[in-house]
């Protein structure tokens, strides 16, 4: 009935509300029940802006047309870029917007692109995907130059390397990608309860402790040695007699000219 009159919307609110989330007819959250799995957040919202954490895999958002296009976890990651060329220089890391969709996980510049990919399906705003329909693996990397905590997915051309910006979104994201994987029948899914560390063992402990307990005790021997050089080594002035002390030897003895 009444009609608002505000300041006109700058050209980044324009462009954003070109975006915006379609209307109850044109799309719905649906919620999918995961044996094993937390249910977790049963509020539904928009959580595709930078500046909110991915949607839980068990929450399902649908777009477009329908039950086609349900996208189970999306959200910013960092990814490791990929180098022609092979050489000691390390490959640089780049942040994009990542979407779980079915079996495959599509990424983009900005979350902007993701949205109006998935309701126009306009393939030149994709930079990339991965097809879990090839992954062969999927562990958490145990890597010591990660941005953040990171998961690897091995395909049969390469190794994606992929760092969540959490814990809890990598929890997520981990859980997503295996669900997947499970879902198609391909690969296999190794989960480690361990951090980005390495443990290293020392080969030949066993032996290297015996050496130095036996050069512990040579230490100790030469130094008793020394200690006692004197009281060991000391000769009689006289062989002949032996409970003569040496002073009345020396007084009695003619010198040598």
């Amino acid at each position: 009935m009444f009609k608002k009159n505000g300041p006109p919307l700058s050209s980044q609110e324009q462009e954003y509300t070109n975006y915006a989330t379609p209307v109850r007819g044109e799309a719905e959250v649906t919620r999918r029940v995961v044996e094993g799995r937390p249910t977790g957040n049963p509020e539904t919202s928009d959580p595709r802006g930078p500046t909110q954490a991915p949607v839980q895999m068990t929450d399902a958002a649908v777009f477009g047309n329908g039950k086609d296009n349900v996208i189970s976890v999306h959200g910013y990651m960092h990814k490791q870029g990929k180098r022609s060329i092979k050489g000691p220089i390390h490959k640089s890391w780049k942040k994009r917007y990542f979407a779980l969709e079915k079996a495959k996980i599509y990424y983009f510049q900005t979350h902007l692109e993701c949205r109006q990919y998935f309701t126009t399906r306009n393939v030149d705003l994709v930079v990339g995907a991965i097809d879990l329909k090839d992954a062969l693996q999927l562990r958490p990397s145990a890597r010591l130059d990660l941005p953040t905590k990171g998961f690897e997915i091995h395909t049969k051309r390469r190794v994606w390397v992929l760092c969540p910006e959490s814990d809890e979104e990598y929890r997520m994201w981990f859980q997503g990608v295996e669900q997947a994987i499970v879902a198609n029948g391909a690969g296999n899914v190794i989960e480690r309860k361990l951090p980005n560390v390495r443990k290293y063992e020392m080969k030949g402990t066993g032996t290297y402790r015996m050496l130095y307990v036996l050069f512990i005790l040579a230490g100790l021997v030469e130094v008793a040695g020394i200690v006692f050089w004197f009281v060991v080594g000391l000769q009689p002035c006289d062989q002949a007699r032996l409970t003569v002390s040496c002073e009345i030897i020396t007084q009695q003895s003619m010198d040598d000219l």
